[in-house]
């Protein structure tokens, strides 16, 4: 997974535009590095990060075709931008396969635990031995998973 920069704020990251027009085009950087790509090229601006060819987080159709039809549009276009690239570097980070499957591994365990003590308090009873049975089940099942998960990830 890649390591995203700390919390962005206008306070600490600048716009820095590297084209005028034909495509207008700029870098958000946070300390001297880049963070995110803004591009408007034939009427379609569009935000990537980490740079070019990264996850748009931002599209839009604009009235200007090379560049900005004008500072106002420009100004909300960056602004949405922006937002678009705070909220994707806000956003937490999904688990790994592995991680997934060790937090399903851990609930599964759980309920066996659990299972085993309702078959400590109500005796051997076939409803407690049928209980545990399939906790074990599951439990072989979460293992397996887990064991497959951490193959993949390697």
């Amino acid at each position: 997974m890649t390591a995203k920069p700390a919390a962005i704020s206008p306070d600490n990251s600048e716009l820095i535009q590297t084209s005028g027009a034909c495509p207008e085009q700029y870098d958000l950087v946070k300390h001297g590095k880049t963070i995110a790509y803004f591009r408007l090229r034939h009427g379609d601006f569009s935000v990537e990060c980490p740079d070019v060819g990264g996850t748009v987080v931002y599209e839009a159709q604009t009235r200007g075709d090379g560049s900005f039809w004008d500072d106002e549009e420009r100004r909300i276009e960056l602004a949405y931008g922006r937002a678009a690239v705070v909220a994707h570097y806000a956003a937490p980070a999904a688990p790994s396969p592995e991680d997934a499957a060790e937090r399903i591994v851990e609930g599964e365990l759980s309920a066996y635990i659990r299972a085993l003590e309702y078959c400590e308090a109500m005796g051997s009873t076939g409803d407690a031995r049928d209980a545990l049975g399939v906790r074990r089940a599951a439990l072989k099942q979460a293992i397996a998973d887990a064991i497959k998960a951490r193959r993949v990830t390697r």
